[in-house]
């Protein structure tokens, strides 16, 4: 199977051709320009230099990585409004057409979430069987697949945001986004997060999978992870495929 998976996040964007599970192409493009309507004339450029729209793929799977996203229990997602569950998430109005939403029904949540009309119009426009989800909702659903019974930690960092996933006996425990600047600011967060939830100093699995637009390598990670006490019981692991093997189980 021809697999077409875009990464998009209003910073940066990735087109990835795969076949069988296998990377044969890879594209990146920055936008220069972060207004609304120049995007999709930046995005059209790009697709039509870069010969990326003469290839044939039997699936395409987009996933936007915006900051803004939040899951809610789905009963109480059946008995409100999107919108009035957004802005309660976020404190903030935003157009109408920009809330939208996921359901995991393996988890009995629904990720809700902003997408900009822009993404859904162009990508509709230029590719109308293509599937559009939040990162996240890709993330989850791969990352509770066969939740393991010990601590399993994922973050993926983009530009100016994290994402960050934790699972601990067999249940899903933790699900947000984060502001950073820098290194410390991830271990920081971690840090906090494990404290919370009371998993500081237990042994388990750290899994490190760069986003678009990514800044930060994983090898300053294990260097400043390393002399964190609280974190040695952590195996760490990049993983460069994780993203990528998540859009499978959208198709």
């Amino acid at each position: 199977m021809k697999h077409f998976i875009t990464q998009i996040s209003s910073d940066s964007v990735v087109f990835t051709s795969r076949e069988n599970g296998i990377t044969v192409s890879e594209s990146a493009y920055e936008f220069k320009d972060r207004n609304e309507h120049r995007y999709r004339e930046q995005l059209n450029e790009f697709l039509n230099t870069s010969g990326i729209r003469d290839r044939d793929h039997d699936e395409h799977t987009i996933s936007w990585s915006g900051f803004q996203t939040s899951l809610v229990p789905a009963n109480v997602f059946a008995e409100s409004n999107v919108r009035d569950i957004f802005k309660l998430c976020f404190g903030s109005e935003i157009p109408p057409g920009d809330v939208d939403y996921n359901r995991l029904p393996e988890l009995s949540m629904v990720n809700v979430f902003q997408l900009p009309v822009w993404v859904k119009s162009f990508f509709v426009m230029s590719y109308p069987r293509s599937i559009i989800q939040h990162e996240g909702t890709m993330l989850l659903r791969s990352f509770t697949h066969n939740t393991p019974v010990k601590l399993k930690i994922l973050i993926v960092p983009y530009k100016r945001h994290f994402t960050l996933l934790m699972a601990d006996a067999g249940k899903l425990q933790f699900y947000s986004q984060f502001d950073y600047t820098n290194m410390d600011d991830i271990l920081y967060n971690l840090l906090f997060v494990l404290q919370q939830k009371d998993l500081i100093d237990k042994s388990g699995e750290l899994i490190w999978s760069s986003g678009v637009g990514c800044e930060v390598a994983f090898e300053e990670l294990k260097a400043k992870a390393s002399a964190i006490s609280n974190l040695k019981p952590l195996a760490l692991r990049e993983d460069t495929d994780f993203i990528l093997n998540s859009h499978k189980l959208c198709v």
